[in-house]
């Protein structure tokens, strides 16, 4: 059985609208920002700071990425919390 009928057999199962990839999407970028990249931790002297994060030795494309995960955060429906430095 392939990944699309066994994706249908469970919907219909559980009676849920099909979920399109692009709403998938969606949901793993909003995801990645929630859950990984705006994710703050606090440390046991109370320093709160984030354990992930996305770096690039290029300096010519700090910018395109800076706008590119901005963009990526608002079209998923999150904010994108950016760090100091």
């Amino acid at each position: 059985m392939s990944d699309s009928m066994m994706n249908n057999f469970w919907q219909e199962m559980n009676n849920t609208p099909p979920v399109s990839e692009k709403d998938e999407l969606k949901e793993c970028v909003k995801e990645f920002f929630d859950s990984y990249l705006n994710h703050i931790e606090e440390t046991d002297s109370g320093k709160k700071f984030r354990p992930i994060e996305i770096s690039c030795c290029r300096v010519m494309m700090l910018g395109p990425l800076d706008e590119l995960l901005t963009k990526m955060a608002t079209l998923s429906g999150t904010t994108r919390v950016k760090t100091n430095g």
